[in-house]
């Protein structure tokens, strides 16, 4: 992943430094980051590019698992099950790549001289609990603490090289959702959507797409299962697009919908509803002013505020939900994405990836919400 890489050797420099800087700080001799497959290798790639050549948790023995040691005092140590690009890593000067995460986990804990140690434990949501239980046995003296802010913290706050990154996601993002409402005309089906959308977009620069979703009917449901069907488009279906993917390692995130055909009145105005909801969140987020969403119903229909943060992980923090206050600050990269439900039409929405600035909001996407 990633043909080239938009961060300089000096940011991943800096990254290690602050991150020593907030162990010593809090007296800690120690970090473990953990990472995951695909939408969860965040904090090893942030500390050293690497990226888990996996698709998937493959095997007990760590396969679709990466991690760092990085003491407070010296450089970090990659584990990285199977191999890595080592010209492609920064910061990293000792490396084990054997048949087991945990086996060398542990050796190079021993290595780095803290098997007796305060450690930070950084990813404790994607590491299984039999990897930690493993931890526990093996360094018994160990003083593991769960302490994912000191990576999930600095993460929230984009470098201008990693905006760059998440703008030229968003283009590209944009062309392969024109590509997917092009391709919607009756008589199509949701396979012809979803191959316009990910041929477009990995013509236009994009790394790897692991979800395109396409859902169409009278009324939409957009988690099913699975995420496209063989399903002919029929006059007068809504049609709705979710578009996941990464360029550079980059993640982008976005969905517009549209119709079949000519709206009718009832889609015209549910479609023109999702538009509204979306400005509407991204127009309430001012940096600095603390904010938290609720539940809310307009026009007989309930609108489900929901965003999130998007950078090396599609997901990340902060999370702009309900019962979870949040301040924008400049620098934070949201996907933003209030799903409407209407009785009768289903539940969409259209999401757009934002900008925190100094002045206010940047919308990243360039593609019209508009395609009815």
């Amino acid at each position: 992943m990633g043909r080239e890489n938009p961060v300089a050797a000096e940011e991943f420099a800096r990254r290690t430094r602050a991150a020593q800087a907030a162990l010593e700080d809090r007296n800690w001799d120690g970090l473990i980051a953990f990472s995951s497959y695909q939408e969860r290798q965040g904090h090893v790639a942030y500390l050293t590019n690497h990226f888990i050549p996996f698709p998937n948790v493959m095997s007990h023995v760590g396969f679709g698992h990466a991690a760092v040691v990085l003491p407070s005092t010296r450089s970090p140590v990659l584990v990285a099950p199977m191999g890595y690009e080592k010209e492609k890593v920064y910061g990293i000067e000792a490396a084990k790549t054997g048949f087991n995460l945990m086996t060398d986990l542990i050796a190079s804990i021993r290595e780095c001289g803290l098997s007796e140690s305060r450690l930070a434990i950084v990813g404790t949501d994607v590491i299984p609990a039999e990897y930690y239980d493993a931890l526990r046995e093996a360094l018994p003296n160990a003083t593991l603490e769960p302490a994912n802010d000191v990576l999930e913290a600095p993460r929230q706050l984009k470098s201008a090289a990693e905006i760059e990154a998440l703008r030229q996601a968003a283009r590209i993002a944009d062309a392969g959702l024109e590509a997917g409402i092009a391709a919607v005309q009756a008589g199509a089906t949701q396979f012809d959507v979803e191959l316009a959308a990910r041929k477009a977009a990995l013509e236009a620069g994009a790394d790897f797409i692991p979800r395109v979703r396409v859902s169409s009917g009278p009324a939409i449901s957009t988690l099913g299962w699975p995420m496209v069907r063989n399903q002919q488009l029929q006059d007068g279906d809504l049609v709705y697009i979710d578009f996941i993917g990464w360029v550079h390692g980059y993640g982008f995130d976005n969905s517009r919908a549209t119709v079949v055909g000519p709206p009718s009145d009832a889609q015209r105005d549910y479609l023109e509803h999702m538009v509204e909801a979306t400005e509407w969140m991204i127009g309430a987020l001012e940096p600095g002013k603390p904010i938290e969403f609720c539940f809310t119903q307009s026009r007989d229909r309930n609108i489900m505020p929901f965003g999130h943060g998007i950078g090396l992980d599609i997901c990340e923090n902060p999370w702009v939900t309900i019962g979870r206050p949040v301040t924008p600050q400049p620098g934070m990269v949201l996907s933003i994405e209030p799903i409407v439900i209407d009785t009768k039409l289903g539940g969409m929405n259209i999401e757009d990836t934002i900008l925190i600035t100094e002045d206010g909001v940047d919308v990243l996407n360039q593609c019209s919400r508009r395609f009815w």
